[in-house]
């Protein structure tokens, strides 16, 4: 993730896992980097769902 001009943060590229932790002195983008985070990531999830694809059969049996 690459954060440009937000808040206190001038220019930053992170590295996200499963587990990734944001420290360092008050004041420095920690919180706003971790909501920007969580926002890209809801935006994504609520825009791109993955595609169900049925086949005619049961398409068939959900109208019967």
């Amino acid at each position: 993730m690459i954060i440009k001009n937000l808040g206190p943060i001038n220019n930053a590229e992170i590295k996200v896992s499963p587990l990734t932790i944001f420290f360092g002195n008050n004041g420095t983008g920690k919180t706003l980097a971790q909501y920007s985070f969580y926002s890209f990531l809801d935006w994504v999830e609520s825009n791109y769902k993955q595609l169900t694809i049925i086949t005619e059969e049961e398409l068939i049996s959900m109208i019967v």
